[in-house]
């Protein structure tokens, strides 16, 4: 949570300085930004995504072990 603030301020930091120095027209410089934004949305998705896979494997295996430990547990009980 407090990665993805830091990621908002210096993205909001960044384009402030951007606009501040920008070479270009304010129509170009808008696009550029949008540009930007859909890349970095994009990003930010692919990121989530990346994170949700990584989580949904790491349950999988805590159960998977689980099982097996109840299995071995069950079997040395016999």
């Amino acid at each position: 949570m407090v990665f993805a603030a830091g990621m908002l301020l210096g993205l909001a930091v960044g384009a402030g300085i951007t606009l501040l120095v920008a070479p270009r027209s304010g129509e170009e410089t808008r696009h550029a930004l949008a540009r930007r934004g859909r890349r970095l949305r994009a990003r930010g998705r692919d990121a989530w995504d990346d994170l949700r896979d990584e989580l949904q494997d790491v349950v999988r295996r805590r159960r998977l072990a689980r099982q097996c430990r109840k299995l071995e547990n069950e079997r040395d009980a016999s």
